[in-house]
């Protein structure tokens, strides 16, 4: 596929294609190596959050004929570690995961490691993490992580627009 593109460039595109699952980046990337592989990295996120969104939804609304391929047990519980992560606005490790709430939690986390703010407009706008938090207990824990993912998401917005101007 890439036959016929400059070294250099091919370069660029196999270095972005093979980091973007990675948990984080090399610390020696730069230049268009680095955009490139931001920028994967956020595509693969807001197009994994459409995918879980529309899943989750299936599954909720048609349990009985819509089988969600589950390595975690559905339960209405889950880890306190996890939240505690989220409210320090912290990685979460995927040891860490027992539930699938946990895994819906580790979802809404990846917004810490968002590359752009234009990203994260993008993730509003569609209401990615609304959907997220309504698919979740709704316990006094899964507030304070919806207040303080929201507002990381609109004080890095409101941040780099400011920055803009």
């Amino acid at each position: 596929m890439l036959d016929g593109v400059d070294e250099e460039e091919k370069q660029i595109i196999e270095k972005a294609i093979e980091y973007h699952g990675l948990r984080k980046l090399p610390s020696d990337l730069d230049g268009q190596s680095l955009l490139f592989s931001q920028l994967i990295r956020d595509a693969d996120k807001l197009d994994i959050f459409y995918v879980v969104t529309e899943y989750y939804a299936r599954y909720r609304d048609e349990p009985q004929d819509f089988m969600l391929e589950l390595e975690f047990p559905d339960e209405p519980k889950y880890s306190q570690d996890v939240i505690e992560k989220l409210l320090r606005r912290q990685r979460i490790d995927y040891k860490a995961l027992s539930t699938l709430n946990d895994v819906k939690l580790l979802q809404l986390g990846w917004v810490y490691d968002v590359n752009f703010s234009a990203t994260l407009r993008r993730i509003k706008e569609r209401r990615f993490l609304e959907k997220l938090i309504g698919f979740l207990p709704q316990t006094v824990d899964i507030e304070r992580v919806r207040k303080t993912v929201f507002g990381y998401v609109d004080s890095t917005i409101e941040e780099n627009e400011r920055g803009l101007l």
